[in-house]
């Protein structure tokens, strides 16, 4: 995607954050918590799905919005999933008529690339994650490299995958060190 797009990606992120009274360094960001009580207007459905794949869904309302996750998931991709389906609600309720079905599998729409993207800058913010990767990896004496996903993960309450992808996406890697 180009570096317009992230740009203003960001910036809607960035607004949302400020809006919900979130400082870029407010760690770790549990968006189920902020749809129970930050977000007025949120429902979320916990909900057992056959496919594990499947991760959650968001339906736009006129007075109330509704995130179904799959409880099949664990509580660190529920947080991911449930950060995604924000960013739909705030960003894409217009778009296919309000309604987000959402699947671990990556589809190549525009709009699942910016709830994914979003979701992240909304729970690992680069303007935090980008010196912490830097401090990990070079300045942390006890820190091995390869352990840097794993402890970031840990820190941000995500999966070190969201943390990798992260880390792909701001282009940032360890294959240099």
């Amino acid at each position: 995607m180009g570096n317009n797009a992230k740009k203003s990606l960001y910036d809607h992120v960035d607004h949302l954050r400020s809006r919900l009274g979130l400082s870029l360094y407010d760690h770790p960001v549990n968006t189920l918590d902020l749809c129970l009580h930050t977000i007025a207007g949120i429902e979320v459905i916990h909900h057992s799905f056959d496919s594990a794949g499947f991760c959650g869904a968001a339906f736009a309302g006129d007075e109330i919005n509704t995130i179904v996750l799959n409880s099949a998931r664990s509580e660190i991709e529920q947080n991911f999933d449930c950060g995604h389906e924000i960013i739909h609600l705030s960003k894409h309720r217009e778009e296919n008529g309000g309604i987000f079905r959402c699947f671990e599998e990556a589809q190549n729409s525009f709009l699942e690339w910016e709830a994914n993207e979003g979701s992240a800058q909304l729970i690992v913010p680069y303007q935090d994650f980008i010196p912490r990767f830097v401090h990990a990896v070079f300045v942390s004496p006890t820190c091995d490299t390869f352990m840097v996903p794993e402890l970031l993960a840990t820190y941000y309450h995500v999966s070190p995958r969201v943390v990798e992808i992260r880390m792909d996406s701001l282009s940032l890697s360890l294959i240099h060190i």
